[in-house]
Order: structure tokens, then sequence, then C-alpha cells
């Protein structure tokens, strides 16, 4: 009511403490009621609530429970604020992170996510309610102000306030990329959300990306994470973070429809960004600094190495009008873009190959990496990338060596799913290959009739090291024990990874089959036969299950 006093204040504070503590406690129902309470106390008193919570309290749980009170307060009551009030309830919170991020612990980090959400969901709600479609003093206006609060953070001397800048930006990127699953139910129309995304992605997501690259390379360059191993090794962390929820953007504009579609697979496989992103994402120093920076974490800071791959298969995803408009262009850019990205797929998979696929890094570089190449693959034309390649002879050996390698370490340790999902990948990458059209034409000789530029050389040399690879594979899958029913791994999944390894076999055999159908044959007779000496009753079910096997191959 419009009597209440700072003491009204300091008693909301005091509730606001004691249902934190109680949730530990045997009365957690209880607290959460009184929190649900809370979050009804109206204006102008919740934010004098948030600001003395903020201020005083030192438990990480009131600081996470305040800032979440405060984003149900804006969402709640944006319509009913003024201006000057919107300015206040931007600056309490800049005024918190700035005072506490480096006097918060790690623990403390879901508070300070709560703060850096509130902020991004005022802002959000400022870009749409100040810039309606077509003004567009107002959106620069938005812009101009989102990049200088960004900035004032990254351009802080220490290394938590440049941390708490990026988490800034991915929780925007987030926010404005109109996803059911990441942004927040702000009441506002799907077309309102679309207008920001659209907005958002033409004024600030490039920008945004571009000073997260430059920080993260003056971290490789002045060797912050041999100085500052954990610091620097956490910002690297939120710099990736950025740039993967970037990349993971959907760049087209959607009808309704087709964004509910979307959002119900969530594929972000094949990346379109426009032409203008082409000069930061197509540049060979990227990939190196990625790399590079990737040497030095491995050193300091081993558990942030997964966060690169991420953006790895990112980049080997791109598609569409970052490679240009003319198609002369598009197609050098994509072989130039196809033999950078694969040259650093090799340098991953090098490095796992020489470790231990027991170890769970080893083994999910290796995933990673046959993963990446997939999606390589898939996204450029075998006809554009890999035989254009000026390293074609290098790559098809590089590609047979390393399937040959997975292949031998799976037959040690048959139930390594790691081995299994690598091998699984890097099959799929040879029935890519051997079922490109220009792959076929070139073995069929159908030179002149569809201008087919492809070296029959390089297409026999491919086909020759995929037959051998399937002969490989099948002694290999004989002599297992295992073939995907060890009673000590998940029968479901490895034999539905058994099963999509011999249709991935079965495309890459077809052009000559004839000696692995004679060896296979030979199996199936010896295993009838085996099967059949049994009396009346006396068979077992791995006799059965030889037979049953080798028919699957055949």
């Amino acid at each position: 009511s419009p009597t209440h006093s700072m003491v009204d204040v300091q008693a909301l504070y005091a509730a606001l403490e004691g249902a934190c503590t109680a949730l530990a406690g045997p009365h957690r129902a209880q607290a959460e009621q009184g929190l649900q309470e809370l979050a009804q106390t109206p204006q102008p008193y919740i934010l004098h609530l948030v600001q003395l919570a903020w201020t005083q309290s030192q438990s990480p749980l009131c600081l996470f429970h305040t800032g979440h009170l405060l984003r149900r307060a804006i969402v709640r009551d944006w319509a009913t604020l003024d201006p000057q009030t919107r300015s206040q309830v931007n600056t309490l919170i800049l005024q918190f992170l700035t005072d506490r991020h480096q006097a918060l612990d790690e623990g403390c980090r879901p508070a300070l996510g709560q703060a850096v959400q509130s902020l991004c969901v005022l802002h959000k709600l400022w870009w749409h309610s100040a810039s309606p479609a077509g003004a567009e003093e107002g959106l620069r206006e938005n812009a101009a102000a989102l990049r200088g609060l960004v900035e004032q953070f990254l351009n802080g001397s220490a290394l938590q306030a440049k941390r708490l800048g990026l988490e800034i930006v991915t929780n925007l990127v987030l926010e404005f990329s109109n996803s059911v699953i990441q942004c927040t139910e702000l009441g506002l129309t799907w077309e309102a959300h679309e207008h920001c995304r659209m907005s958002f992605q033409e004024m600030l997501l490039l920008p945004f990306v571009q000073q997260t690259l430059a920080l993260l390379d003056g971290i490789r360059q002045h060797s912050v994470l041999h100085h500052h191993p954990a610091l620097a090794g956490r910002l690297v962390a939120s710099g990736l973070s950025v740039i993967t929820s970037s990349l993971a953007w959907n760049f087209d504009p959607m009808s309704q429809h087709r964004a509910m579609v979307s959002n119900l697979k969530e594929d972000a496989t094949i990346l379109t960004p426009p032409g203008s992103w082409s000069d930061t994402l197509l540049s060979e120093s990227v990939l190196q600094l990625l790399w590079t920076l990737q040497g030095q974490v491995a050193k300091a800071h081993p558990d942030a190495i997964c966060l690169f791959y991420p953006v790895y298969t990112q980049l080997a995803s791109l598609n569409g009008k970052v490679f240009g408009k003319d198609e002369a262009t598009r197609q050098q850019l994509k072989a130039e873009h196809f033999d950078r990205v694969l040259h650093l797929c090799f340098e991953v998979l090098q490095v796992a190959a020489a470790g231990s696929p027991e170890e769970p890094d080893v083994g999910l570089a290796l995933v990673n990496g046959c993963q990446t190449y997939l999606r390589l693959i898939k996204a450029i034309e075998p006809r554009l990338g890999f035989f254009r390649s000026a390293n074609f002879k290098s790559n098809c050996s590089h590609t047979y060596q390393l399937t040959l390698h997975i292949m031998h370490q799976l037959a040690k340790d048959p139930s390594n799913h790691f081995l299994v999902e690598a091998l699984d990948a890097m099959l799929e990458v040879w029935v890519v290959l051997v079922t490109d059209d220009e792959c076929q034409v070139s073995r069929h000789q159908f030179h002149g009739a569809t201008n087919n530029k492809t070296d029959g050389g390089k297409v026999d040399q491919l086909l020759h090291a995929g037959g051998d690879l399937v002969e490989q594979f099948v002694a290999f899958k004989l002599q297992s024990n295992t073939a995907g029913d060890d009673e000590d791994t998940d029968t479901a999944h490895d034999s539905e990874y058994h099963m999509s390894q011999l249709r991935s076999v079965a495309q890459i055999g077809r052009e000559n089959p004839s000696g692995t159908l004679s060896q296979l044959t030979r199996r199936l007779s010896e295993c009838v036969a085996q099967y059949s000496a049994f009396g009346t009753g006396q068979a077992t079910p791995a006799a059965l299950e030889a037979v049953w096997d080798t028919t699957l191959f055949l």
C-alpha cells in the first residue's frame, strides 16, 4: 500500500533471507511459497527490496533469488514503468554487477547470472518499446547503448570484468534469438520478437563476434593463460560460448509456422550467415587463433578444451551467402575453406589418435573431430572440396589411415562408445564421398555428357581405398566376438550403431563387392554347417547369433 516505509522494506528483506535459509531445511515448501509471495511485491518496493538485498546480503542463494525476483518484476511491470524508472533499474543492475563481480567467488556465478539475465530482459523490452518497426534512429540509439554497456566490461583491466562482459553478450544473443527454448517469455507477439531478432542481427551480432575474437586473440598473444591459468581459462570458455551461441543463430527470416517447426527440431547444423560475415568466418587467421589458443588451454585449463569443438563443427557447417553470389567466387571460397577446416580436423584427430581412447578427453576429441569432418563433407560438396583440393592425395590417405586406426582401436576395446561413434562418423564420410554424383559419373565414364571435371585417377584412388577399407571392416567384425552384443555394453545402443555401420559399409563396397561377398559366403556356410551339426534341441544361442550376424552382412 502507499503507506509502505523503509521499515516495511527491511521486513521484506528479512523475509527474503529467511525463505532462502529455509530452502535447505525441512520447511522447503513453505519457503518456496514465501518466495512466490515476495514476487508479488508491487513497485516501487520491489526495487527497494532488490537494492537492499544486493547491497547487504552475503548469501549466494539470496542474491540469486533477488535477481530472479527483479527479472520477474521487469517483465510484469514493464508497460507501467516510466522512462526514469527504467533507467533506474538499468543503473541498479549495472551497479550490482560492477560492485560485486570481483568480490563474489566462483560459487556465486549463478547470482551474477540472474542479474545478467535481468539486464538482458530489460534491454530487449527497451529495444522493442523504443524502436518500433521503421524507427531507424531508435534502433541505432539502442544498439549504441548496448555496445557501450558491453565495452564498459570488455575494456576493463580485470579478467573478471571481461568475463562478465562476455557473459552479457552470450545472454543478449540468446535473449534476442527468438527461440522458444532460449529466450524469456516477455508477453510480446511473435512479430515483435522477430523484429528484435532481425534488427539485432543487422546491427550487433557480427560486431559482438568480432570483439570476442579480438579479446581471445589478446589472450593468446600476451600469454594470459600462462600467468593466470584459472581466470583466463574461464574467460576463454566464456568467449567460446559467445561464438558458439552466435554461430547457432538462425540467419534466415522466418514465417511463424516455420519458426515453430524449427524450434521443435532445434536443428542448426547448416549455417547461412550473410556475405558481410565472410571476412570474419572465412579467415585463415580465425582458425589459426582457435587452434593455437586450444594448445595453450590444453596446458593451463584442460577442462575447457571441449568448448572448442562446437565452434569447429559450426565453422565446418557454413553455407549460403557467406561464400558470395558469383558462382566462380563461391566455388573458390568453398574450396579454400574446405582445405583449411579439413587441415584443422586432421590436427585435432592427430592429437587425439596419439592418446588413449579410454581417456574421456581423448575420446571426446576423436568423436568431435570425426563429426566435424562429416559436417564439412556434407556442407561443401566433394566435387568442390575433397576432389578439387590440391592436397587430395594426402587427404585421401589421412582419411583411410584414420578410419583404419579407429577400427583397430575398436577391435581392442569393442565396448568403447567413443570409438564406436567415431567409426560411425568416418564411415558416413566415406559414404558421402563414394556416392557423390561427381564420383559416380567419373566412375562410369560419362564425362562428355556431363562436363565432368573430376580426375578419374582421383576417383580410382578413393574407390580402391574404400574397397580395401570394406574388406578390413568385414574381417574386423567377423573376428570380433561381440559384433554389438557384448553383455557389458548397452545392447540396444551398440546394435543401432552396428546396423548403421553395416549400411554404410554396404554403400562403400558396392563398387567392387566380389571379394567381400566371397568371404562372407564362406563364413555363412561355415556358420550354417556348425549350427546344423548340433542335435535337436542342443543348438546354442551363440551359434544362431553367428548365422544371424553373417546374414546381416550379406
